[in-house]
């Protein structure tokens, strides 16, 4: 994301990032939000492990996060 923002700044195009992530950019002027008149439409997000391997810790962790959103 870093490199997206660092691009925008310095002309390179256009970056699809998260509001509060770019703030002071967008307080100092580096950075112009673009408004959309059209509705995003809501995705969705499958995950896949292999059968048999265990998860880690921090993916099992996020795996319960991401069910507990739903």
């Amino acid at each position: 994301m870093d490199l997206m923002v660092e691009f925008a700044i310095q002309g390179l195009g256009v970056a699809c990032t998260i509001k509060d992530y770019v703030q002071k950019e967008l307080q100092n002027k580096l950075l112009y939000e673009v408004k959309v008149t059209e509705e995003i439409p809501t995705r969705s997000l499958g995950i896949t492990t292999k059968k048999g391997m265990p998860l880690s810790t921090a993916a099992q962790k996020f795996i319960d996060i991401l069910d507990r959103q739903q």
